[in-house]
């Protein structure tokens, strides 16, 4: 190499590690006067009795949420429940943790009466020692912010067990690929701009591009619920390229929280998340992309036909009139939740499945977990023990510290049409109270299966459980 060669190398080497130090200065030099704070869970507090405990972070939304949901939005940015433990875990106490978003925080209930809360209090009733399930879910996440965390809790909070409950967002979620927050669908650069929005310097640019940005007046902010602001891209397909990547990044993703549980012996419950098939009808159905418009009239027709049939008690009428518009687009989602609903009339239990999760998959607009994503969850949890071995209950096994939770089995088999709807799940994802007694049930039931410290004694009836969480049939009234 020529000694020009090397001048000009030496050059950009120094020139690079001038620009690295910096902004390395400028972050300290901004942590100094007080931007930017902590980016972790939780922070630490002294409490007048002298013990140190670790409590919910209030600012950590702050970084998670611009400027899709700011000064002008009428609803406020979402927040992890709160939580207060010790930092020095006593040695009888067992420490739970759930991770996830909406449907794990309780929406639209308190965090009490959420699946985390009717666990905790099976687990007190079940056991002799003290008794920790601290929820650190938040609504709109996904599941690269739901890795971040659970790669924090088993680094620092010292847990006896993870739960992961997540699955619903990861389209629209927050830095989802389809969401008005993301960066792309390649995961390397959604896991460097997670990680830099820890930084003063994100903090100080957030905020500044927020002021900027913020309505004149409130009325010319967005209005809805935070993933309404988030939600992009409307007429998704399930095989697109796109959706493609959402499916592989959730399983990468899913396996980072698997890898970093193992790696500090910590056991992780994988959940399957659970979806209202049978009572929410497809949001934005589309015709299959090879659709032949010239035949759009002849297959609404079909279906108005199919339509009016079923309403008289036509159900065979009903059902020839379908399949004659199935012939020319069998991908309609539309379609299929009829022929589901057709077979729940019918009594056909497995068919019924069969449609609405074909109705699920074919829906344009992704704010449910699909059977491609909760295949996935299963998926993960089987290749991270080598096999899944079926235990009571529909709690799986999947060895070395991993199990598979089934809650959307778990829900199935609890609805009274044998496919979960609107007796258990509110709207699209959010459990009811007894949906989320349900999971919690499932949960319990796999810490038995896999040899935990726990007795049946905590397999609390709905009503005892309830009466514990503070939950009455008034809350679910006004709900």
């Amino acid at each position: 190499m020529s000694n020009s060669s090397s001048t000009t190398w030496l050059q950009r080497l120094f020139l690079l590690l001038f620009g690295v130090g910096l902004i390395v200065l400028a972050e300290v030099a901004l942590r100094l006067v007080g931007i930017g704070g902590a980016s972790t869970l939780f922070v630490t507090m002294k409490a007048p009795d002298g013990n140190t405990y670790w409590v919910t972070n209030d600012k950590l939304n702050e970084r998670l949420f611009f400027p899709a949901t700011d000064a002008g939005s009428d609803f406020p940015r979402p927040q992890v429940p709160f939580a207060q433990f010790a930092r020095e875990k006593p040695a009888d106490t067992f420490r739970a943790f759930v991770v996830g978003a909406s449907s794990s925080v309780g929406f639209p209930f308190s965090p009490n009466v959420s699946f985390a809360g009717y666990l905790r209090e099976m687990m007190a009733a079940g056991s002799e020692g003290e008794v920790e399930v601290i929820n650190t879910s938040m609504t709109a996440i996904s599941s690269y912010q739901v890795g971040q965390w659970v790669r924090e809790i088993v680094g620092r909070y010292d847990p006896d067990l993870v739960i992961v409950y997540s699955g619903h967002n990861e389209l629209y979620g927050v830095l989802g690929a389809g969401s008005a927050m993301s960066v792309g669908s390649n995961r390397f650069m959604t896991n460097l701009f997670l990680e830099m929005q820890g930084t003063a310097l994100y903090s100080l640019v957030a905020k500044a591009l927020e002021r900027f940005n913020r309505p004149a007046t409130e009325s010319d902010g967005p209005k809805g619920q935070p993933l309404e602001a988030l939600t992009q891209n409307r007429e998704v397909r399930p095989y697109s390229e796109l959706y493609d990547s959402v499916v592989e990044n959730y399983r990468k993703n899913l396996e980072g929280m698997v890898g970093a549980a193992k790696k500090k012996g910590v056991p992780i419950f994988l959940c399957t998340t659970a979806a209202n098939r049978a009572g929410c009808s497809p949001m934005v159905p589309l015709h299959d992309v090879s659709f032949d418009a010239e035949n759009e009239r002849e297959w609404d027709l079909r279906l108005r036909q199919g339509d009016t049939k079923r309403k008289t008690g036509d159900a065979a009428g009903a059902r020839a009139e379908y399949e004659k518009a199935r012939a020319i687009d069998s991908t309609h989602a539309a379609l299929s939740f009829r022929f589901g609903m057709l077979a729940l009339e019918a009594g056909d239990k497995d068919a019924a499945r069969h449609e609405f999760a074909r109705a699920l998959l074919y829906d344009g607009l992704q704010l449910r977990a699909n059977d491609r994503l909760v295949g996935t969850v299963r998926e993960v949890a089987g290749d991270a023990g080598g096999g899944v071995e079926s235990r009571p209950g529909g709690a799986r096994d999947a060895g070395e510290g991993v199990s598979l939770v089934d809650c959307v089995d778990r829900l199935d088999r609890e609805s009274e049409a044998g496919v979960v709807g609107t007796d258990l799940i509110f709207e699209h994802v959010h459990p009811n109270a007894r949906g989320h007694y349900f999971i919690a049930s499932e949960i319990y039931e796999a810490l038995l299966a896999n040899g935990f410290a726990f007795s049946r004694g905590g397999l609390l009836s709905f009503e005892e459980a309830s009466a514990r969480t503070g939950y009455s049939e008034v809350d679910g009234a006004y709900a």
